[in-house]
């Protein structure tokens, strides 16, 4: 499938006006939320601290202010 964009130029994505964190984003216990409501997150700061042996810490890709923490399940 390479093919359908190898000769495509790069392109710089606009940042999203909401972005999600998953807190579950390997095999284990689902990491638990350092952050608040009203906090300014900047890129690569922890935001989550791993909760287990099988767990792992997760830190913020984009800047911003967190506005909402909830659980969302997705059904498969």
């Amino acid at each position: 499938m390479k093919y359908l964009t190898e000769n495509s130029p790069i392109e710089k994505m606009p940042a999203p006006k909401v972005a999600y964190m998953s807190m579950m984003q390997h095999i284990g216990a689902p990491a638990i939320p350092i952050v608040n409501v009203g906090d300014k997150v900047k890129k690569r700061q922890l935001i989550a601290k791993a909760n287990g042996p099988v767990s792992a810490n997760i830190y913020s890709s984009i800047c911003g202010t967190v506005t909402d923490i909830k659980d969302i399940t997705v059904d498969s």
